[in-house]
């Protein structure tokens, strides 16, 4: 090589080169950001009915399914059950699960609809957040949580 001749560097010495450097690295967006996590983690959006006659959506990957499906069956066997799930945009939360056996507590539980014309103004209405197997079911996703995320940080 003479002097008038540019060396090539391999992409993974430019790749140790600014890493060395600390060159700032562009902002990934948020599709980038999750693209590693999209196998592993149960997406799971649910959609409530707007009002009377509307439909409910369930929209979940195969992961997601299999885990609603455990949680029915713990709540069908004890009475309660949740599963921990993201939705696309990474933020976790927890669907928490109550067998309800007594025909006339319908009755009384809150309608649930999303639009302003159809939703429960009850006072007397009960709440799910109200609900004894609601209560047991959110300690039992905590409890999961806590457990989880500790083995995580071992």
């Amino acid at each position: 090589m003479n002097d008038f001749e540019e060396e090539k560097l391999t992409p993974e010495q430019v790749a140790r080169l600014e890493a060395d450097a600390k060159l700032p690295q562009p902002e990934r967006t948020e599709a980038e950001r999750l693209a590693p996590f999209k196998d592993e983690n149960c997406y799971l959006h649910i959609y409530g009915q707007s009002q009377w006659h509307g439909e409910a959506f369930i929209v979940a990957n195969k992961q997601a399914l299999l885990m609603l499906k455990k949680a029915i069956e713990d709540a069908v066997a004890n009475g309660h059950g949740f599963i921990s799930a993201f939705q696309g945009d990474g933020e976790g939360y927890n669907t928490l699960i109550a067998r309800v056996d007594n025909p006339q507590d319908f009755d009384r539980l809150a309608n649930s609809y999303t639009e302003e014309i159809a939703s429960d103004k009850r006072e007397d209405a009960i709440w799910p957040w109200d609900m004894g197997s609601i209560r047991k079911a959110n300690e039992d996703s905590q409890e999961w949580l806590e457990e989880k995320y500790s083995k995580e940080e071992e």
